[in-house]
């Protein structure tokens, strides 16, 4: 999903919550793990292509099949069973349960919208692939428009 579209739904599902909860920390904390997940895509550059010089590289290979890997290590289901430990071992702490929320958002949105392989958002699944970009997201086939004849 596009980076303007998860500040959307981060800030949508953040309102949510405070008009639900009203609570600021939770509110905040799904908002900035909803949109800062997605800092893994300046480490995948960095690793890929080199030092950042411009942030419409990023995007432009984020979203044209520039890599040629993907490790996104921050968009993987396992982190789910460590966002419960810290929600557990935090006593439940607002700003932590707010970001398991975010995150949680976050990757079911990416897991729908990106198309991904079935198994593509676990990195244990990207690690056996050898962290493939063309087996985490198979290039799309373009449907072809068919004539009828005779119609």
């Amino acid at each position: 999903m596009r980076a303007r579209y998860h500040v959307i739904v981060s800030s949508s599902v953040s309102l949510a919550l405070w008009a639900l909860l009203r609570s600021v920390p939770v509110a905040v904390g799904s908002w900035i793990t909803g949109v800062l997940i997605d800092l893994d895509h300046v480490l995948e550059y960095f690793v890929q292509r080199g030092p950042l010089r411009r942030i419409d590289d990023l995007f432009h290979a984020s979203y044209n099949r520039v890599y040629t890997k993907a490790y996104l290590i921050l968009h993987g289901w396992e982190l789910i069973a460590l966002w419960i430990a810290l929600c557990v071992a935090s006593s439940w702490n607002p700003w932590v349960v707010g970001g398991a929320i975010g995150f949680t958002h976050h990757l079911t949105l990416d897991q729908i919208w990106n198309k991904p392989a079935r198994y593509a958002y676990w990195l244990v699944w990207r690690a056996h692939h050898r962290f493939s970009y063309d087996a985490t997201f198979p290039p799309r086939r373009r449907k072809t428009q068919q004539r009828c004849i005779g119609a």
